[in-house]
């Protein structure tokens, strides 16, 4: 009976975890249940949601393949796992997991949701959109597919509508953070970024520990020229979600910015150690180096990137000038943003 009351106290503790989306404390809660229970389908596909907002794809893929082995029929959650896949680009697995639900529900809210995510990897964007309105007509009161025919009408520039799929979603359900960051998502393309920080710290207060919004975050204040606060939220970032470089390279270009020049060389070269084929990693050295007046190592990083992508011998061009005519020595604050941001838009490409 003491047995019975410990797990059943693990499964409350869990749910409340899931509830405020505290997926650290969900896992941990899950990983001290018996081992009969945590192989069950109803743990895996929980494991799978708090991977999922943890952004692990490749544990939370794990964990919905190993419920589905546990449970072929199973249906429920399944809408979440074709997230998953759709975010890893396994379009393969997403065709398997859509032709299988609509053998086993054919027109269930979830197998709407799967074909959904299906439609829209393989750029349908119209027919992504017609399958999540008719996962919203099956069960209107999950915000769901609101929220992801929002996401999918702005990546197709259909920005009125996304915003109206938001407050859907918000409607049904006010906690939906997706919905909220979507609404912030819109308003940088136009210009709108101090109401896009307020949707950002809004989603933060329902899921604080997203190192996705806290990027989100911190690259509207750096489109409203408040580069401090988005390096904080960088540094947020970098601890909620350390193994995921580009916010690391994108922390280094705000401490060009700002100036730290030793402190952003320590921060890129353990990315060059990792990643020597980034294009991106190179330029942004060989600027830096340049900055620092060491020119050896920037004709090197500057070359290097263009070896690696051509295209950009233009930009490097016109960095060797500026630094050849002495235009990079002695900068103020506002000149070196000229320099990190304006004279390049490339983002890092394999990292």
């Amino acid at each position: 009976m003491k047995k019975l009351n410990v797990m059943f106290m693990e499964f409350s503790l869990c749910q409340a975890s899931m509830a405020k989306i505290d997926p650290a404390e969900a896992l941990e809660s899950l990983s001290r249940l018996p081992y009969c229970q945590s192989k069950s389908p109803w743990v895996q596909c929980a494991k799978g949601r708090m991977h999922l907002e943890a952004t692990n794809f490749k544990e939370a893929k794990e964990a919905y393949t190993e419920a589905r082995n546990e449970a072929p029929y199973l249906t429920s959650s399944m809408g979440y796992f074709s997230t998953v896949l759709w975010q890893l680009r396994d379009e393969h697995g997403l065709t398997l997991l859509a032709n299988d639900l609509q053998d086993l529900e054919p027109l269930g809210y979830d197998t709407m949701i799967v074909l959904g995510n299906a439609y829209s990897l393989q750029s349908w964007p119209e027919l992504s959109i017609q399958a999540f309105q008719e996962a919203s007509k099956v069960d209107p009161l999950r915000s769901y597919a609101y929220t992801l025919a929002g996401h999918e009408g702005w990546g197709s520039n259909k920005g009125d509508f996304a915003a109206k799929m938001f407050r859907l979603a918000l409607q049904v359900c006010p906690r939906d953070y997706s919905a909220i960051f979507g609404l912030g998502n819109i308003l940088p393309a136009s210009n709108e970024y101090h109401d896009a920080i307020f949707y950002f710290n809004k989603a933060l207060e329902i899921h604080p520990n997203s190192a996705l919004l806290k990027e989100k975050l911190a690259a509207a204040y750096l489109k409203q020229g408040d580069f401090e606060a988005g390096l904080i939220c960088y540094n947020e970032a970098i601890q909620l979600a350390p193994s995921k470089n580009p916010l690391k390279f994108q922390k280094a270009r705000v401490l060009i910015a700002l100036g730290e020049f030793k402190e952003a060389l320590r921060t890129l070269l353990p990315l060059k150690r990792r990643h020597m084929e980034d294009p991106a990693l190179h330029f942004t050295l060989g600027k830096l180096y340049f900055l620092m007046g060491n020119s050896l190592d920037a004709y090197i990083h500057l070359r290097w990137a263009c070896d690696l992508m051509p295209d950009l011998s233009g930009k490097v061009e016109h960095i060797i000038k500026l630094y050849e005519k002495g235009d990079l020595k002695d900068l103020s604050p506002d000149a070196c943003r000229k320099v990190v941001f304006d004279s390049s838009q490339i983002t890092l490409s394999k990292l």
